[in-house]
């Protein structure tokens, strides 16, 4: 009978399987610990625990070290396992099973310590129930040991100077207990064994048993015997009369506690008087049936010094087997441990090999990575180039055009004068009047050149929303969703694959107020909505932040209104706050803190994208390098998030308010913005060429706050 099972942790944690069967009179319970990571395990050790009172811990096999109660195992390389088979002798029977527990305890190749717990095992131990309704003889009983499958006994020894006949009677009383028939008894000449047999039969499955009882003066011991062909019967009735025979002797009051001793199945075998004795009951040697007088009819013919030369000759031989069975099993265990060696080189080996190509891998990727921000770092400058050459082509362009108006102006001046000299000249009303109408025609023309563009009017207050209402639009047409109040686990936890140190380490935040948050990027629509039209005839040096301030209109390398805006930098993007806190009269618009973007996005999720772990889904939520086709695409086109935003996973980059810091020590908990000493501010989100890693939610970088980038833009919140 058997049981086998597998308990299993986290990928980075050990499995161990399991399985069990009654074996020699005991249970043989076999536990493997298997490596299934990619790196070694360290100081593994078990700790197998079970009921004292049920089942009493014999031995194991191979044996290790112990310490504290734990078999220290060691380390086990990665898809490799430690096998240790444990023998545990049942004391009682137990119908309702008992449960055998294991805990392997270790540390993981960089010393952090951790357990995994194997899932209980419950074994029954079943006392057989007899219903024995006939007697047998010495041949039935012969055939009957050599039929049954099973034999196993166990041997109690006992203190000397214990009469043999008392401690036969004490194991006679213990069998008898159960509904079995006595056979026959057998003993030695000298009185020094005795042996009694007895037969039975199960009371449900009708299955036969054979039990014997032997004395023993040399060894002083009693050895019990059973044999038939369901091994759990076995166990189970040997239990049963162990237990009987404990409290017998605690009856007596004469003995000490008995304890088990391990007896291999050939001693038992060749202990048996029952073999020098005939089918018909006559016995040979010195083997008699108790209170009979049939003996074999030459046994007066034996000659004693043949007998001693006999029992010589078969000790010799018994000592040459014994001998050329220790040297084949030292064989057999010297092979074993080449083979053990040679397998652990072999997975060590292996072991070597994955992490140098894991090395490989993780430096493929970071050239990759490389090259792939130096073709974007040559594409900014490209575009940078471009721009500022048609910003200086626009200047040279503006500066000859008030060239023009100057000497437009200094040709005017000049008809004046003459028209003045005309006028001292002739007096005439005519001319002065003619002089006039010329005079206001050109500055007429000169306003329509010099004139700035259409001003917008005096900001008028927009009304806040209403407590409680879940949507806000504004006045330039932004939609808002209110995000709850909350707390929630900030960035990945320490074990998820590919996670950079900048993302750690997990800390709590709460979000103790309720805020709106953009619906969807902020588009070049609405970009130009609030940053208008900002020429500057006065200016005469343009650098590329006085082109932003030309160009502001609409920065972005990809157009379209609906388009969210990019190219824009972190300063560019508080002037937009700024412009739209004053159209609408208040101060409520800015960027969210980088714990208020990662709380939106995650929308009370804990997995690695707000719509769980299956990275397959990504393209049903974001544009991204898998499906965008190298551009960015309008918003609002993908499927939101549990709480409603768009494109919170690929599409642009966001910018946050938070400067950048190499990892979260020291961040604040309340949701707040953490500011810093250095230019570089974070970026959250994901791109549109990125892969599929750099959308997940805890995903962030950092880049220059005066920089913009033709895969960066922002979404506002605006403060309830």
């Amino acid at each position: 009978m058997s049981n086998t099972d597998s308990s299993r942790g986290t990928p980075n944690k050990p499995s161990v399987l399991r399985e069990f069967e009654f074996y020699g009179g005991c249970i043989r319970v076999k536990i493997s610990v298997k490596n299934t990571s990619d790196l070694a395990i360290l100081d593994a050790a078990l700790d197998l625990e079970a009921d004292e009172q049920v089942l009493h811990f014999d031995r194991c096999e191979p044996e290790y070290p112990e310490k504290k109660g734990k078999l220290l195992l060691g380390s086990i390389y990665p898809d490799t396992d430690r096998t240790i088979a444990f023998y545990l002798d049942p004391l009682i029977c137990a119908k309702e099973g008992t449960d055998i527990n294991c805990r392997i305890f270790f540390k993981d190749a960089f010393g952090r310590s951790d357990m995994v717990q194997m899932e209980p095992l419950k074994i029954k131990v079943i006392c057989p129930i007899f219903r024995t309704e006939h007697d047998i003889n010495i041949g039935r009983l012969k055939e009957l040991i050599s039929e049954l499958q099973f034999h196993d006994s166990k041997v109690y020894t006992l203190p000397k100077r214990v009469e043999l006949t008392e401690l036969l009677r004490t194991c006679r009383d213990a069998v008898m207990l159960h509904d079995v028939r006595h056979i026959k008894t057998f003993k030695t000449t000298d009185e020094r064994t005795y042996e009694s047999w007895y037969y039975g039969k199960t009371k449900v499955t009708k299955k036969d048993l054979v039990i014997k009882c032997c004395v023993r003066r040399e060894t002083e011991s009693i050895e019990v015997f059973a044999a038939g062909n369901d091994p759990s019967d076995i166990t189970g009735l040997l239990a049963e009369i162990g237990r009987n025979l404990a409290r017998e002797f605690e009856r007596l009051g004469k003995v000490q506690p008995v304890f088990n001793i391990t007896i291999k199945d050939s001693i038992i075998q060749r202990s048996n008087l029952l073999s020098f004795c005939d089918l018909d009951g006559t016995c040979g040697g010195n083997v008699v049936i108790e209170d009979s007088v049939v003996q074999r009819t030459n046994i007066a013919s034996w000659n004693e010094t043949a007998q001693k030369e006999g029992e010589d000759e078969r000790l010799r031989k018994e000592k040459e087997e014994q001998e050329k069975l220790r040297r084949e099993e030292e064989e057999r265990q010297r092979i074993e441990e080449e083979q053990r060696r040679e397998e652990e080189r072999r997975e060590l080996e292996r072991a070597e090999n994955k992490e140098r190509e894991k090395q490989e891998q993780t430096e493929r990727w970071r050239k990759q990575k490389e090259e792939q921000e130096r073709l974007r770092r040559q594409k900014e400058q490209e575009d940078r180039a471009l721009r500022e050459r048609k910003a200086l082509e626009e200047a040279e362009r503006r500066e000859s055009e008030r060239q023009k108006a100057r000497q437009e102006e200094e040709r005017i001046a000049k008809e004046r004068e003459e028209l003045s000299n005309v006028e001292k000249k002739t007096g005439s009303s005519q001319i002065k009047f003619l002089a006039v109408a010329l005079l206001l025609g050109v500055l007429l023309i000169g306003y329509w050149v010099l004139a700035p563009g259409p001003t917008k009017s005096t900001p008028f207050p927009f009304p806040d929303p209403p407590i409680g209402q879940n949507t806000f639009t504004n006045s330039i047409g932004m939609e808002f969703v209110q995000i709850p109040a909350g707390e929630f686990d900030m960035v990945s936890p320490s074990k998820e694959e590919g996670r950079n140190d900048y993302e750690g380490p997990v800390h709590r935040v709460k979000i103790a107020n309720a805020f709106y948050m953009g619906k969807y990027e902020v588009t070049q629509k609405q970009w130009r909505e609030v940053m208008g039209n900002n020429l500057c005839f006065s200016c005469v040096a343009v650098s590329i932040i006085q082109w932003r301030d030309v160009m502001g209109n609409n920065p972005s390398n990809f157009k379209g209104d609906n388009l969210p805006v990019e190219e824009v930098s972190w300063d560019d993007v508080q002037e937009f706050i700024k412009k739209l806190n004053e159209e609408e009269g208040t101060d409520k618009y800015r960027l969210p803190s980088e714990a208020e973007w990662e709380y939106a996005a995650r929308a009370g999720t804990t997995t690695r994208y707000s719509f769980g772990d299956d990275e397959s889904k990504l393209g049903d939520y974001a544009w991204y390098g898998a499906n965008s086709d190298s551009k960015t695409h309008e918003v609002g086109q993908k499927k939101p998030n549990p709480w409603g935003l768009y494109d919170i996973h690929g599409n642009v980059y966001e910018w946050v308010q938070d400067s950048w810091h190499d990892n979260y020590n020291g961040a604040p908990t309340n949701g707040s913005a953490w500011d810093g000493d250095g230019s570089d501010r974070v970026v959250r989100g994901g791109n549109f060429y990125g892969n599929a890693r750099f959308s997940l939610s805890a995903i962030r970088g950092g880049i220059a706050q005066g920089g913009g980038t033709w895969d960066l833009g922002f979404r506002l919140v605006r403060s309830s």
